[in-house]
């Protein structure tokens, strides 16, 4: 089965977790659905662990190249792609903090904490400093989305 637009996987995708979630986490999928086998024999084949790996890498380096030049982590909305990622390792960084169970290893949880991470992080606990609110702040709009004016005085 080849996907055709982002439509299809999404299709896709909610076609596998649903499967997972009627089969008790697991994605041994049945001879009766061989569709759906194909798709992940399919992601298995192509590595799909070691693409996620190479993702996770790349954005970090275009993280770590974002906050050279802008001095934060605080991706705007301009770049959903990175922003989306960060949002998610801070949530995932956060769980870490609370000892919860989370998908970052060490090595990963360390590499997030060099690059200002876990300040963030441990903000966002105290309700200091809300991730999901950035997009919002760098559009210049408080959490209601009504748009706030900046002082010319100064």
């Amino acid at each position: 089965m080849k996907l055709k637009s982002q439509y299809d996987f999404e299709k896709v995708y909610a076609e596998l977790d649903n499967y997972r979630k009627q089969h008790d986490g697991s994605l041994i999928i049945s001879i009766d659905n061989a569709a759906l086998a194909r798709i992940v024999d399919s992601l298995i084949s192509c590595d799909i662990e070691d693409l996620a790996r190479k993702r996770w890498s790349h954005l970090l380096k275009e993280l770590e190249a974002f906050k050279e030049e802008h001095g934060h982590i605080h991706v705007p909305v301009t770049r959903p792609t990175l922003g989306d990622w960060v949002r998610e390792q801070l949530n995932n960084y956060k769980l870490h903090l609370q000892n919860l169970p989370n998908p970052l290893t060490k090595k990963r949880a360390k590499l997030l904490a060099d690059i200002g991470v876990d300040e963030v992080a441990r903000k966002m606990i105290k309700g200091e400093d809300d991730i999901g609110d950035i997009s919002d702040k760098k559009r210049g709009k408080d959490k209601r989305g009504t748009r706030k004016f900046k002082s010319r005085s100064r």
